[in-house]
């Protein structure tokens, strides 16, 4: 009884729990899925327009008359007018640099003729000539891209590119770089709500990691080991261990990823299943304390019947019948002491009819025996009598 009552709790507490685990596990997941597809939608769009926000300070730049005014003076024959046309590009440029030096950490430009470079930072102003071209310039002159973002040596930074170009013959002259920090991302990035278990990934076309926010170590690896051709626009897709949610950053050529692991989703699930363990538990517990209480109140009345059967013996004078159930068990205790009690009554009245009947028949024969014991004595008398006096 108590494997049946276990039975009874336990298989249906499991598959409830299943189907509970499950169905937590796909609404958790049909969470998940909508709410990031929604961020990660919105989130590309505001880098897109912080990217623009950047590009914005090169266009400020190019449009400068100073600017316009260097180019056409930088190879004049008189010297004064050259030095004073790359004087008003200088304060040009540093006068950006400043007003945008929360974002900037550094314009850089260079021009291949006549070979001059040009850097403001917020600890250094110079111009040179340097023997070969500048780094991050070498990389992209020798592309025919209008613009380029690439990582610098620190990977804590990146560098926005663009080309200058003669206005009348569109010739490649040179190019201007805006180097920015990463961190400056961070607070746009932060909508996608990264952490310890999830990753925020800029990429660029190429599938190579940018930067990283969140994830931890075990989520610093390349965007290539799940990196799958993707359409422009947002969207996912589910890999072997990963939720991966995109969305492209136009006209930039970047990707935004955010990487979510299944045990994120699954943990849900586990936890369920774990609640439903400890409850079928405590469950199943409740019942084996339950079933013991219930057959050691049944079956102890049932056993002692059982016993007084087996050993029959009548219910003695002054023993009184005491019953402490009100159910079948009370009722068979009732009825076998009053067929105790018959029993016991019909015995005591068979065995003195019995009885009876015994001491009249000893009593007939002892009428039966007298008589002829009284009649042989006196014969035997006679006898001796009779044989004495002859």
């Amino acid at each position: 009884m108590i494997a049946t009552l276990i039975l009874l709790v336990s298989i249906p507490l499991a598959v409830i729990t299943l189907f509970a685990a499950e169905n937590t596990r796909t609404s958790v997941e049909t969470e998940v899925i909508d709410s990031n597809l929604s961020k990660i939608k919105w989130t590309g769009g505001y880098l897109e327009e912080r990217f623009d926000q950047i590009n914005n300070i090169v266009y400020t730049l190019l449009i400068n008359e100073s600017y316009n005014d260097y180019l056409k003076k930088m190879e004049d024959s008189n010297p004064s007018i050259a030095f004073n046309a790359q004087k008003g590009l200088m304060n040009t440029i540093t006068s950006i640099f400043y007003s945008n030096v929360n974002y900037l950490s550094d314009i850089q430009m260079y021009l291949n003729e006549p070979n001059k470079y040009i850097l403001v930072s917020g600890s250094n102003i110079e111009v040179t000539s340097p023997q070969h071209i500048p780094d991050p310039f070498e990389s992209f002159l020798s592309t025919k891209d209008d613009f380029m973002i690439s990582n610098g040596s620190s990977g804590q930074s990146f560098f926005l590119l663009r080309s200058i170009n003669r206005f009348e013959d569109r010739a490649r002259l040179g190019g201007i770089s805006l180097e920015i920090n990463w961190d400056k991302m961070d607070s746009t990035l932060n909508l996608l709500s990264p952490g310890n278990e999830q990753a925020v990934f800029i990429a660029n076309e190429k599938g190579d990691i940018l930067y990283q926010l969140g994830g931890g170590p075990s989520l610093k690896t390349s965007i290539g080991d799940f990196h799958q051709p993707i359409d422009s626009g947002s969207g996912y897709y589910h890999t072997k261990d990963h939720y991966i949610f995109y969305s492209t950053i136009q006209p930039w050529n970047l990707k935004l990823f955010k990487v979510i692991p299944n045990s994120f989703i699954n943990d849900s699930a586990k936890r369920t299943w774990s609640y439903g363990i400890v409850v079928g538990i405590i469950s199943i517990a409740i019942s084996i304390l339950i079933a013991v209480i219930v057959a050691w109140k049944t079956a102890n009345p049932i056993v002692k019947l059982a016993r007084s059967m087996q050993g029959f013996m009548p219910p003695k004078e002054d023993e009184t019948l005491v019953i402490t159930h009100k159910d079948e068990i009370g009722l068979l205790e009732t009825r076998y002491y009053n067929m105790s009690t018959r029993l016991k009554e019909y015995i005591k009245t068979e065995y003195s009819m019995n009885l009876e009947k015994r001491t009249a028949q000893l009593k007939a024969l002892q009428a039966q025996v007298n008589p002829h014991f009284l009649q042989n004595t006196l014969q035997l008398i006679g006898s001796f009598h009779r044989y004495f006096l002859s």
